[in-house]
């Protein structure tokens, strides 16, 4: 499962915030456990359809309804969206979302205006990190699927979200300064990657003759070429000079 930051409105592939870490990582206490070392590498992997996603949400986030007092309700309109749940108590909310068409699960937590817009919000991952991180070492299921994650998600929250459950959100600054520090590494090491896949293809196609390709390539990372991309431009540049000559 994978843990996303929503605190800014920024986009960020959901690949990055696995630090968006996966909900699928986890050990010790009420979570799933690791399996036997000779077990199978292959696991079961399902994708519910929206109702069964709905019940599953219900099903295992009903300690909110019968222990914090939320009840289920609808969700803001900027949260539309059939494979979510969301729960309320007066201001206070939990959604639980399904992401990248059942591979993913965002469970947050956050609170309302007095309009029903929201306010701010705060990423299960980012209460983990800060209050369990041991619970962000990764395991391996023998099943695996959004239900799945909602097992560990409900029982981290109440684990790791205690307070805000119940309408402290006196550690809320601290919580959302993690996130945005968590969301800035997140796209840098997007940045990075990107960079990274950028200077292979070029090389590529510098290696094969297709200058104007990697010409392309480089120029599209301004200011982020290192000494042997900029040689390579360079090379690329003088080469099609000379051709068109």
């Amino acid at each position: 499962m994978t843990f996303v930051t929503p605190a800014t409105k920024m986009k960020v592939p959901s690949t990055l915030l696995s630090s968006r870490v996966p909900c699928s990582w986890a050990r010790t206490g009420p979570w799933p456990t690791r399996p036997p070392k000779n077990a199978g590498t292959m696991s079961e992997y399902y994708t519910p359809n929206a109702q069964e996603f709905l019940a599953g949400a219900k099903q295992e986030f009903v300690y909110l309804i019968t222990d914090f007092g939320f009840s289920f309700g609808k969700a803001p309109f900027e949260y539309e969206n059939q494979y979510s749940a969301f729960f309320r108590k007066v201001r206070v909310f939990v959604y639980i979302e399904g992401l990248s068409y059942g591979i993913s699960l965002s469970v947050s937590l956050g609170r309302l205006t007095f309009f029903g817009r929201v306010r701010e919000q705060i990423s299960l991952h980012t209460l983990i990190a800060l209050r369990k991180a041991d619970l962000l070492e990764p395991r391996c299921p023998e099943k695996r699927g959004q239900l799945q994650h909602m097992k560990f998600g409900a029982a981290a929250l109440r684990h790791c979200a205690a307070d805000f459950l119940a309408g402290d959100f006196s550690a809320a600054p601290e919580a959302l300064q993690l996130e945005l520090k968590l969301r800035r590494d997140a796209e840098e090491a997007y940045e990075k990657a990107a960079n990274e896949r950028t200077f292979m293809q070029a090389a590529d196609a510098f290696h094969r003759g297709q200058f104007e390709l990697a010409v392309r390539l480089l120029e599209s990372r301004p200011g982020k070429l290192g000494k042997v991309q900029q040689t390579m431009l360079k090379l690329a540049r003088k080469r099609i000079a000379a051709d068109s000559s």
